[in-house]
């Protein structure tokens, strides 16, 4: 799927003969705590007063923007982000900047909000700390990663996704993000110092890795946002869930029930609820209940297998997703009464079917020699071809007084005794 942008977009006008100077392995270079706190990892947002001030204008976003661009060629910055985040009155702005040096948050706060016109800021909170005036503002609001002191790890790539991460709202596929966003800049989106958009191998090996980060800030803000994940259970709520599940994205092609064809709703079932547990569109987020494959030995064993497959949230795993789907198929077509041969049964069937199709090929060849000898036996053991063996044995011994140069298999036959039923038939 791809992002479908306002506007025309636009290259960024970073100097091509600036390097790239962060990649996902730089991390926050900070100092010090709590307010007098330094760090590299600078962050603003511009959240305006929704009843008396209304959201952020176009013409706003352009001057932070262009602040942006400034810091970056100036040398401030090595890296930056921007984004645009709701509609309406609620539509708001988010910057993320990398510092070349450290620095306090005011510094930073100070230079955007005079961006501002102080008829669009909301009057600063005022209150007295340690016998000091101490002015909050809640318009423009800059920031640092927090967990600094606590020796939490930040990185670059982490903090600049932070304002991009709505981008990520359309896909449920990591990988397929990866591949399909354009990082190229737009009306809601834009960076610098990120990208030399130069087709090569690294910047495509940027694009990949800083897109995983985005995806993530997005299912981050989901998990913060709706809470804990609803668990499906079996009982009268399942199939309540499973409609909420496809209003919400969209799901009309397939049927939860199916009169009259219960292999087929066993199928729609275990698709639906598969679709439910990978979802990561929307705000709707689902984990399957512990005992939902069986309470049983073989029930608890089965969602082992399938937990332990399960990737991290920043990953997709085939694997984990056939033996989900097998696993839920098996589960609907016993619930509902009817058997399924689920893609594994089906290829084991076959294999076995194989197999016994190439011993039976080997049985009828091994037959059919058998029969062959039998026949020979037979026609050694009548009556008519002993009498002719006989006559030939003494034309043998005949010949041998001539010659001695008489077979050995000749000379033991003539020499072994006829038994005395062929004697009796032969003198007959």
């Amino acid at each position: 799927m791809e992002i479908k942008y306002k506007g025309a977009r636009e290259q960024t006008t970073m100097s091509l003969n600036k390097s790239i100077l962060i990649n996902e392995k730089y991390n926050c270079d900070f100092k010090g705590s709590g307010s007098k706190s330094i760090s590299d990892f600078h962050g603003v947002a511009f959240n305006f007063d929704k009843k008396h001030l209304g959201k952020v204008l176009d013409s706003e976003i352009v001057k932070v923007w262009e602040q942006v661009e400034q810091d970056f060629n100036a040398g401030l910055i090595v890296a930056g982000t921007m984004g645009v985040e709701l509609d309406g009155e609620k539509r708001h702005l988010h910057v993320s900047m990398i510092l070349r040096n450290r620095a306090l948050t005011a510094v930073t706060a100070g230079r955007y909000r005079s961006l501002i016109a102080k008829d669009r800021r909301a009057k600063p909170k005022i209150y007295i700390r340690n016998g000091k005036e101490v002015k909050t503002f809640t318009t423009v609001v800059a920031s640092q990663p927090r967990g600094l002191k606590s020796g939490e790890r930040h990185s670059a790539y982490k903090w600049l996704a932070y304002p991009l991460k709505e981008m990520a709202k359309d896909f449920n596929d990591v990988n397929v993000f990866e591949r399909d966003v354009n990082f190229t800049n737009c009306d809601d989106f834009k960076t610098i110092g990120m990208f030399m958009f130069d087709g090569g191998d690294d910047d495509e090996s940027r694009k990949e890795k800083f897109a995983n980060s985005v995806f993530m800030s997005w299912q981050k803000k989901c998990s913060k946002k709706n809470g804990e994940p609803e668990t499906i259970s079996t009982g009268s709520r399942l199939s309540t869930q499973a409609m909420e599940f496809m209003e919400s994205v969209g799901i009309d092609n397939v049927e939860w029930t199916v009169e009259g064809n219960r292999a087929a709703m066993a199928m729609n079932q275990a698709s639906i609820i598969t679709k439910m547990v990978l979802n990561q569109i929307g705000k709707k987020r689902y984990n399957l209940a512990t005992n939902f494959l069986g309470s049983d030995k073989e029930g608890k064993r089965v969602y082992a297998l399938v937990m332990g497959l399960k990737p991290p949230p920043n990953r997709t795993s085939q694997d984990y997703e056939n033996e989900l789907y097998d696993a839920l198929l098996k589960n609907r077509a016993t619930t509902l009464g009817v058997r399924i041969e689920n893609k594994v049964e089906k290829r084991l069937m076959l294999e076995k079917r194989l197999i016994l199709e190439k011993w039976k090929k080997k049985y009828l060849r091994l037959e059919n020699i058998c029969k062959e000898q039998r026949i020979t036996i037979d026609k050694l053991k009548h009556p008519k071809t002993l009498r002719k063996l006989n006559e030939e044995d003494e034309e043998d011994v005949v010949r041998g007084a001539e010659s001695p140069q008489i077979s050995g298999a000749k000379r033991r036959r003539v020499e072994e005794p006829i038994p005395e039923e062929s004697a009796k038939n032969t003198g007959s």
